[in-house]
């Protein structure tokens, strides 16, 4: 495998790489296809390959929160980690078709990254889902969607849950609303303002259960007579109190507009299972010098039944491939 390195051995300790022999002639950072290439990993003082796939699953959690600042974690930063080099690996594998080892190393890269201190979006996790369905393995996809949502909290849950605690600490209960030039409506009426979280504090509104916290607004803690407001107003409190409307100009509307425009053409956190999608990863581990380079260049003949696809598919059956025609027959015979 191309994409393999057996002389170097990658040393980690606390989930961030300290060390690396042979030791790199340069930056730690400029050698970072050697750290993710590298087959022996020494994690906390246990010897691990990732060639093999019992000894990838059995890779311990690092204590992450428990690292100290060092010359070498501190060069490489996220690319250090070992969620994420498990994950570039799991890439690597993925490229080169060695599917089992590639789902491996990215189980182990999910597993860890709930305790890293990257802080990876929840859409990040969803990675495994779309590779298990990419392979046809449902079931498996099935059961990581069902772990990812029971153990890493959506966006809105991170960051109340730190708002809560900055407030307890500041001994507040108030939080001071920002402001954005691209929120919805709703939020535009929320905005520049101070709010009672418990609304025990009759001077402010209370926080509102419905703000969108993806919406680009700031929440904050809010200390009476110490904190300043990053807004400017006339009357603090009566400011806070004044009228809820969608107060917006014209350039912010469309500036909101511009931002849905372009969520929507991002591709879907979760992508369904899709039999083309299925049937060329099975033929490019099969024929990988017959199977176009990308999958949306097979897209491409698979839809318009081109002259090449045939002569691919002829190919395929000539070796004891047979092509699933639907999604219900893969399911029926599922091994994983």
């Amino acid at each position: 495998m191309p994409f393999v390195n057996d002389m170097a051995i990658v040393f980690y300790k606390n989930g961030h790489v300290c060390g690396m022999t042979p030791r790199p002639l340069g930056r730690y950072y400029d050698s970072r296809d050697d750290i993710n290439s590298a087959t022996t990993i020494f994690s906390d003082g246990i010897q691990y390959d990732l060639t093999n796939i019992d000894s990838i699953h059995s890779i311990a959690i690092p204590n992450y929160k428990a690292y100290e600042s060092s010359a070498i974690g501190d060069e490489l930063g996220v690319t250090g980690c070992l969620d994420y080099v498990l994950r570039m690996r799991a890439g690597k594998y993925w490229n080169y078709c060695e599917y089992d080892l590639s789902m491996a190393c990215l189980e182990k890269a999910t597993q860890l990254m709930k305790y890293s201190t990257i802080g990876w979006d929840k859409k990040d996790f969803f990675r495994i889902v779309n590779y298990l369905n990419d392979l046809g393995r449902f079931k498996q996809a099935t059961a990581w969607e069902k772990w990812i949502n029971f153990n890493v909290p959506d966006i809105e849950e991170i960051v109340s849950a730190n708002i809560s605690a900055s407030c307890e600490f500041l001994e507040t209960d108030l939080v001071e609303v920002g402001d954005s030039n691209a929120c919805c409506p709703k939020c535009a009426m929320y905005r520049k303002r101070i709010y009672s979280i418990s609304g025990k504090d009759k001077r402010f509104p209370r926080f509102p259960d419905d703000l969108h916290l993806d919406c680009g607004l700031s929440v904050h803690p809010f200390v009476y007579g110490i904190s300043e407001p990053s807004f400017k107003c006339w009357n603090l409190i009566l400011y806070s109190n004044r009228r809820f409307k969608d107060d917006r100009t014209a350039d912010e509307i469309n500036n909101h507009k511009e931002r849905q425009e372009m969520l929507a053409k991002q591709p879907p956190t979760i992508r369904k299972p899709q039999l083309p999608r299925i049937i060329y990863f099975k033929l490019k581990k099969l024929l990988p010098d017959d199977a176009p380079k990308t999958i949306s260049g097979f897209l491409r003949m698979y839809n318009a039944n081109s002259k090449r696809y045939q002569s691919l598919v002829k190919k395929a059956e000539s070796i004891g491939f047979v092509f699933p025609k639907s999604l219900e027959e893969i399911a029926a015979q599922e091994v994983y």
